[in-house]
């Protein structure tokens, strides 16, 4: 979880309101973007999941949902 202290203030709404949602998007993407962009120049399918928690529960959990 992203707290309001820790959302840069270019993330914030015109109300001073945090938005760590946009943070966390902009965030994935940065880290992200250039390993997607291998996936697909290789031709690979993929689907990219955004969660958030304790990484090896979210995988299983993620895992979990799609069987």
């Amino acid at each position: 979880m992203v707290t309001k202290k820790e959302v840069p203030e270019k993330y914030r709404d015109i109300h001073g309101d945090a938005l760590p949602e946009h943070y966390n998007q902009d965030l994935f993407r940065r880290a992200l973007g250039p390993l997607m962009k291998k996936i697909e120049a290789a031709g690979l399918k993929y689907e990219g999941i955004v969660e958030v928690g304790d990484p090896a529960k979210v995988i299983i959990k993620t895992r979990n949902r799609g069987e």
